[in-house]
């Protein structure tokens, strides 16, 4: 795991942090039971394609039980550089999907946690799951029922890389930048390499 600053807006520092961990048998062993590359070819898809694909994914029974991408909050949690997080750290979890990562962390006392996505099916089955935790429909790309400055962790597991397949990563980090509080973290849990994530970063923040 690699961290970095970048002054992603005047006075937000953005510390980004992308785990390469040993992942690839969890994808490969996890299987997605909606879509075969193989068989149904790559997804061209628009966004409001890509809306009901995960609304109909997520309303389907076989995601009930949840799906961890990647991994737990256990597998990742001790490679993440930097202080310790505060028991009064507030999270965001961004594209939560049906992710048991919100309600681990709170199991780990970091009990101010705020979990979104863009599918209101995802939301539907985590209220279902976790009906004590906090559960948000918003799109990482777009997120104004959240102030300005006002979260001091993003967490961020696979979602750049779905959503950033479709180059809109950049509208995501300026969101999760305005997001943030000064000094605070942006933990993404990716497949790509941390100089890949740095020039995205640079890119944006012009650095």
């Amino acid at each position: 795991l690699s961290t970095w600053r970048a002054m992603a807006r005047p006075c937000i520092a953005l510390c980004v942090c992308t785990a390469l961990l040993d992942i690839a048998g969890w994808v490969s062993g996890q299987g997605d039971y909606f879509h075969d590359e193989s068989r149904d070819g790559k997804l061209q898809m628009t966004a409001k394609d890509r809306h009901k694909y995960w609304d109909r994914t997520y309303s389907d029974a076989r995601s009930q039980p949840g799906k961890d991408w990647y991994g737990t909050w256990a597998d990742f949690k001790k490679d993440i550089k930097g202080p310790a997080f505060r028991a009064s750290d507030e999270f965001l979890i961004v594209g939560c999907g049906s992710s048991n990562l919100p309600a681990d962390l709170v199991k780990d006392g970091f009990t101010h946690v705020v979990s979104m996505d863009y599918s209101k099916q995802a939301v539907k089955l985590q209220k279902k799951r976790f009906p004590d935790l906090k559960w948000v429909r918003a799109d990482a790309r777009s997120m104004p029922k959240f102030k300005d400055r006002s979260f001091d962790v993003v967490i961020d597991k696979a979602l750049v890389d779905g959503e950033g397949a479709f180059n809109e990563w950049y509208k995501m980090f300026s969101e999760i930048s305005r997001v943030l509080r000064p000094g605070g973290r942006f933990v993404s849990i990716s497949l790509g390499k941390p100089e890949g994530m740095k020039a995205m970063v640079g890119m944006y923040s012009g650095l």
